[in-house]
């Protein structure tokens, strides 16, 4: 089953309608911090006219969340579709499509920017990290409407969600965050559609959460560790510590370590890590649906 397109068109036409209004708002915004900024002339410091507009960026992703939800809720009021077990992650994908990866880059708004490359990608890893925070907080709010519905479906009262610390998890994915956008979100999404239990940082660490605490339950909790080694894996600190932890889980038999090879060979990661340059493993030109399916099969033991 899948959600309707009538319902997915419900959704697109609310969210276009709001965020058509709230355009609207920003360039009524933009055009005040232009008219103050000139007034003001040389009373102002050097970029504040951009360090504004920056900021309606900044607003516009935070809006996104409560306009998709809005939008989310009033189709399912109007349709009230009955459970299924592929409708949290069917829904998860419709949210996902009104958080496109460009909400990352720094916008224009119609004027050139004068700030520094580094100034932008300050703001481009802060707009990041709140796109990925806003869909995380979507994707909860869906999962407890689904929630809700799976326990109407079968005539029960609603438990409490089960904490994420006591979560089982079917694997963990090791990587450096370099490789999320090219490679490592795709295969993690693709898992998930799979009905695969993915510990995935953009998935499991919400807002205020602690991070350190948060990747220790997933290590814990995995039978299995997908480890992407490229060149950016060996220059972070955070990975190697989970490939550590993962190590020790595997050297005492409580885990088993599935390397892919990103962007580098056999070569480069005799040079990086000669421990892990013997061990069989499957290059990420394979491509994720190939990789996701050998997976699946070896969770379920018929591989």
């Amino acid at each position: 089953m899948e959600v309707s397109k009538e319902f997915q068109g419900l959704v697109y036409q609310l969210v276009s309608q709001m965020q058509g209004e709230l355009l609207q708002e920003q360039l009524q915004r933009r055009d005040k911090i232009l008219r103050d900024s000139a007034s003001k002339g040389f009373n102002i410091l050097p970029g504040y006219a951009q360090a504004e507009i920056d900021s309606l960026q900044v607003d516009s992703i935070r809006r996104r969340l409560d306009i998709v939800w809005s939008a989310l809720e009033q189709a399912l009021e109007a349709f009230d579709p009955s459970f299924y077990p592929e409708l949290s992650t069917q829904l998860h994908s419709l949210a996902e499509s009104f958080f496109p990866l460009t909400f990352s880059e720094p916008h224009k708004f119609g004027l050139k920017r004068p700030l520094s490359e580094e100034a932008n990608e300050q703001l481009r890893s802060q707009l990041e990290i709140l796109r990925n925070s806003s869909l995380n907080a979507l994707k909860t709010k869906i999962d407890l409407y689904v929630a809700k519905k799976q326990s109407k479906s079968i005539g029960g009262s609603l438990s409490p969600l089960e904490p994420a610390s006591k979560k089982k998890w079917d694997l963990f994915i090791c990587h450096a965050s370099e490789d999320k956008k090219d490679f490592v979100s795709l295969l993690a999404n693709t898992l998930k559609q799979k009905g695969i239990a993915v510990w995935y940082d953009d998935y499991c660490i919400g807002w205020g959460d602690s991070i350190r605490q948060s990747i220790e339950n997933g290590l814990k909790s995995c039978k299995f560790g997908i480890v992407v080694f490229s060149h950016a894996f060996f220059q972070k600190n955070w990975p190697q510590q989970e490939l550590d932890a993962l190590f020790q889980r595997m050297t005492a038999g409580e885990a088993r370590i599935l390397p892919i090879w990103h962007g580098i060979d056999e070569a480069d990661l005799r040079t990086y890590s000669p421990l892990f340059s013997g061990r069989l493993a499957k290059k990420s030109d394979c491509g994720v649906e190939a990789l996701s399916t050998e997976i699946k099969a070896i969770l379920q033991g018929t591989a």
